[in-house]
């Protein structure tokens, strides 16, 4: 079952809110679909990818 959560919120986040996020997501309550991870020396792919509007979900860069 997948499920879609969109926050908003104006103004910048303050430091309690920023722990609580990284928290949930460390706890594995966050996840990502991530579309498809790319190395860095991809990046040229991974632009065509988001151009061509087919991925799915979010392409992720990696430093190699």
């Amino acid at each position: 079952m997948t499920h879609e959560i969109h926050i908003t919120k104006t103004g910048s986040p303050d430091v309690l809110s920023l722990r609580e996020v990284y928290a949930a997501a460390e706890a594995g309550i966050l996840a990502a679909d991530i579309w498809k991870t790319y190395p860095l020396t991809q990046v040229a792919d991974a632009h065509q990818t988001l151009e061509s509007r087919t991925a799915m979900g979010p392409n992720v860069l990696r430093p190699e």
